[in-house]
């Protein structure tokens, strides 16, 4: 294409170029994610796609566009080529060493809000932080809350504390790189979260290419997706308080079991729910 065809090229007509480029490749939400990339390369926003539709594409973008159209048709998540994620009311950088961030982790925290909305926890932890949300969410949701965010890699931690700083939180989130809940001080914590790896082995290779980015340390968990649950059922119990509770989310057909081991490890008033979707996805119970 010469450099006069480029010039001529108007926003809306790259818009429609670069989706039909994605539904071609095989991305499911190929318009929606056509305009994350046309509105990030044109330094824009997604809003203004449609008000500056005739408006002659920057030639200047092009370069960029074509880079990011052509590594998520590769497979490479969104997330990570735009280097951050939406999660609840914040936007949070993500890298390929954690998790991109899901709609169901949001389910997740809305539970843990009505649960203790009127019982503000003093200490809350977030297991298995990742990028960082649910820690955040929580120093955030509730000020006087000190929060303490776990991960076994050096990488999320890194991720998680640029976050926290980014939103203003830092000094209310302590990090620690840990193995779940193991090592935390007994009766301490009066809410604990965790979005656990679920994934059992097997099922790796059955994933979208897409999934496969992400770090097998935040989704794989032994033969049957429940390795991990079994250790943290007990450590958290013994970090809770009296009274305190535990919020986890779960992969499909996985509840029941996990409802299980917290019974086993002295949980009480253990619940079950599912996701928006319908899907059997959280867990939790009371110390």
């Amino acid at each position: 294409m010469t450099p006069a065809v480029l010039d001529r090229r108007d926003v809306a007509g790259v818009f429609e170029e670069t989706a039909r480029s994605l539904a071609a490749a095989g991305v499911s939400n190929a318009r929606g994610e056509a305009r994350e990339i046309v509105a990030r390369a044109g330094r824009f926003s997604r809003a203004a796609i449609d008000a500056r539709g005739a408006d002659l594409w920057p030639a200047e973008a092009e370069a960029a566009r074509a880079a990011l159209a052509a590594q998520r048709a590769a497979g490479w998540p969104l997330a990570y080529l735009l280097g951050e994620w939406d999660f609840r009311d914040t936007t949070l950088t993500v890298t390929p060493d954690v998790l991109i961030p899901r709609p169901e982790t949001e389910e997740l925290f809305d539970r843990v809000e009505r649960a203790l909305g009127a019982r503000p926890p003093r200490r809350a932890a977030d297991i298995g932080t990742g990028a960082g949300g649910l820690a955040i969410a929580l120093a955030r949701r509730w000020p006087a809350a000190q929060v303490t965010a776990v991960d076994v890699s050096v990488a999320a931690l890194a991720v998680a504390r640029w976050n926290a700083r980014r939103w203003g939180v830092e000094d209310r989130v302590d990090f620690l790189r840990g193995d779940l809940a193991a090592g935390m001080p007994p009766a301490s914590f009066d809410a604990i979260v965790a979005n656990l790896p679920y994934v059992a082995v097997g099922e790796w290779a059955g994933l979208s290419r897409e999934v496969r980015r992400e770090p097998p340390l935040a989704l794989l968990a032994g033969a049957d997706g429940l390795a991990l649950f079994r250790r943290f059922a007990p450590q958290a119990a013994a970090a809770l308080v009296p009274g305190g509770r535990v919020f986890l989310e779960t992969g499909r057909g996985q509840t029941a079991a996990v409802a299980g081991l917290l019974a086993a490890a002295g949980f009480r008033d253990v619940w079950m729910e599912n996701d928006f979707a319908g899907v059997d996805r959280f867990v939790g119970g009371a110390r």
